[in-house]
């Protein structure tokens, strides 16, 4: 009894170290299927949206240029330096803003008399800052307009569309795009009108 107990002591961690192989083996089998159906469901999903294209697009996965003749660390630098830029002249704004709205309380404190009022101290500085801001949006509206001129896109298509267009007035309503296409390139030509055919009746006043 005691030889028994202990040969099936020694047993049970070979056993549970099989096991655990096992369900490790299992578990990798259940996870490459489900990156395979994964594939095969975008794959299938994709089929579906391109299924009345005339055309496939194609997308070059190793370009990285938009604005050809320059680096991408070239671009980056120039990126960071703009918006150092932008927080630069957004805390000048802020100063300033500031210092415009401590300027009347300031003149109600000092009790002494000053050579321009306070009201039309703040409407000229206002009309100051308003200048300014409409010439920053405009540099900021033509260096954006600079940028879009320089890129280049390709095209995108919604994945969540499931829109078709269908003209239900058709009697080929249901018909693919490439199939009634097809048709049309594969019908014969229209027979033009002889020269020598009467001319059309004029109808009476």
């Amino acid at each position: 009894g005691q030889e028994d107990a202990e040969h099936g002591a020694g047993r049970r961690p070979e056993e549970g170290a099989k096991r655990g192989t096992r369900l490790y083996t299992q578990h990798a089998k259940q996870k490459a299927n489900w990156h395979r159906w994964r594939e095969d469901e975008l794959a299938s999903k994709q089929a579906r949206e391109l299924e009345e294209c005339t055309f496939r697009p194609t997308i070059n996965p190793t370009s990285y240029d938009r604005q050809p003749g320059e680096r991408i660390e070239q671009r980056a630098q120039d990126i960071l330096s703009e918006q150092r830029a932008r927080r630069q002249q957004l805390a000048r704004q802020l100063e300033e803003q500031q210092a415009l709205r401590d300027v009347p309380s300031r003149c109600l404190r000092s009790g002494r008399p000053s050579s321009a009022s306070p009201e039309a101290y703040v409407k000229k500085a206002e009309a100051q800052q308003e200048e300014k801001r409409a010439k920053m949006q405009q540099l900021r509206s033509s260096i954006e307009a600079n940028k879009r001129s320089q890129e280049t896109f390709t095209p995108a298509i919604n994945a969540e569309s499931r829109r078709r267009w269908r003209n239900h007035h058709s009697a080929t309503a249901d018909t693919p795009v490439h199939v009634r296409l097809y048709q049309q390139g594969a019908s014969p030509p229209r027979p033009l009108a002889s020269p020598q055919s009467p001319p059309l009746p004029v109808p009476s006043p």
